[in-house]
């Protein structure tokens, strides 16, 4: 408990000796699944650290054990991880298969909060695949579960999600009431995160709509948040492509600020895949996730034009 409590405070050093000494114990006296659940813990500090090569092999070694003494709740939690390294790597479609895994077993087991979380992965990366319908289906039954079990952030996510899967559809007016419902959810409780996916879905459609003004109104919204390392990662959209939908509208509007934004969208991209030790890993973080390979090539093409300049 020192080790997770450590991990919630962001201090993972700390929280990875604990760990360590916690696992070797419980090796030592054979508990299989205090050992598994001390390997998923220790694979989500590798995750805070950003090496995902760690937390693939803790999550790996996690789902054998369950497997092994026949926990399925603690089979899908393991595979649910592992959907999420492929997931944050850009390879989806083996995140989709992780997460129907991940769903049919929670189904299973009955675990309406799981089965929310299920369905809400499987929209992201329909979305992430560009298969909008698939992406609506998805979060339509997250919002529901998330409605019925009262749970506010899986509104939210879902909310913002529903947005941007309507908007790939198309529907700009209903993309924009799923929006503007989450801004409204938003005012109930405190989760700046969800800021971010908001307020970039409308972004998006006021720059297809042709509106720059209203776009700018949104992207000064965003900036402050951005600017002082919110980490607003949870949900629907991630730093990169909140840096990256704002450089665009910026360059748009030919705003002085927009160097600057891409600039720090870019260093902070770059800090995050250092981490990252796998060289495949690393290529697959950069150029398969599309708001990260986006920003790196907009980054490119900004600094190859002032340098021709």
């Amino acid at each position: 408990m020192w080790g997770r409590a450590s991990a919630r405070m962001d201090q993972y050093q700390v929280a990875q000796e604990h760990l360590e000494q916690s696992l070797g114990i419980f090796v030592s006296i054979e508990d299989k699944r205090m050992e598994g659940f001390t390997l998923r813990s220790l694979g989500m500090v590798a995750n805070g650290l950003g090496d995902y090569q760690g937390w693939q092999n803790y999550s790996q070694k996690a789902l054998s054990i369950a497997r092994q003494i026949d926990n399925k709740v603690d089979e899908a939690e393991a595979i649910n991880h592992l959907g999420n390294i492929a997931a944050n790597l850009g390879n989806f479609n083996a995140a989709n298969e992780y997460f129907h895994q991940y769903l049919d077993i929670v189904q299973q087991l009955g675990s309406k909060y799981q089965e929310r979380m299920a369905n809400g992965n499987l929209a992201a990366v329909a979305s992430d695949l560009n298969d909008f319908p698939a992406a609506h289906h998805y979060y339509l039954q997250t919002l529901e579960i998330a409605q019925s079990t009262e749970n506010l952030e899986g509104e939210l996510v879902a909310l913002n999600g529903l947005g941007k899967a309507l908007s790939g559809l198309e529907q700009w007016e209903k993309a924009t009431d799923s929006y503007q419902e989450a801004l409204k959810l938003l005012s109930t409780f405190d989760a700046e995160w969800g800021l971010l996916g908001a307020l970039t879905g409308l972004i998006r459609i006021a720059v297809k709509q042709g509106d720059i003004n209203r776009a700018l109104g949104f992207v000064d919204e965003i900036l402050p948040y951005l600017e002082k390392g919110e980490s607003l990662e949870y949900g629907v959209v991630g730093r990169s492509e909140g840096f990256l939908v704002c450089s665009q509208v910026l360059y748009t509007a030919r705003d002085p600020r927009a160097s600057k934004v891409l600039d720090q969208g870019y260093f902070e991209l770059q800090q995050r895949a250092d981490k990252i030790k796998d060289p495949a890993m690393r290529e697959s973080f950069l150029e398969n996730v599309p708001s990260n390979r986006d920003l790196l090539k907009l980054w490119s093409e900004k600094n190859n034009n002032n340098n021709r300049d």
